[in-house]
């Protein structure tokens, strides 16, 4: 029973180590998307501004 049990907690350590940093690279890639947006939008006014 006890082999059980610990096989079981260790299973579930691994299983939340390999959430968060599924988490963590989810995040990182939302920064860059959003970053990336945000300068293609500001690149895009200054397009505009520079031409009218």
């Amino acid at each position: 029973m006890s082999d059980i049990s610990i096989i079981d907690e260790e299973l579930a350590w691994m299983i939340l180590v390999v959430l968060l940093s599924a988490g963590v690279f989810f995040l990182i890639f939302l920064y860059h998307v959003v970053c990336g947006y945000l300068k293609s939008n500001r690149e895009k006014i200054k397009f505009k501004d520079t031409r009218s």
